[in-house]
């Protein structure tokens, strides 16, 4: 389960640098990757979440907020993702 943890890290460490890299090429449409870098981090924080609480480094009670806010993120997240996607299906 550690492993798990350093591995849900490290992804929402790599959505972060992603994130920024397409965040100074926004000029080249890169909207939709951002997006799905969000989606992608988000699940990766949440996962992290969980698994801390499996480990039993914080309580359920503590996490259960920043689970809830993580989940209503991602649902507006993939919205987007979504809006972004059909933009592009009606372009081409």
């Amino acid at each position: 389960m550690t492993t798990l943890l350093l591995i849900s890290r490290g992804v929402v460490l790599m959505a972060i640098a992603l994130y920024v890299y397409f965040f100074f090429k926004r000029k080249d449409n890169v909207a939709l990757q951002m997006w799905t870098i969000i989606v992608v981090g988000m699940f990766a924080g949440i996962a992290g979440q969980l698994i801390d609480v499996n480990l039993g480094n914080i309580r359920w009670a503590k996490a259960q907020y920043s689970v809830y806010f993580y989940i209503i993120l991602i649902g507006y997240s993939f919205w987007k993702l979504l809006g972004e996607l059909k933009k592009r299906r009606h372009k081409g």
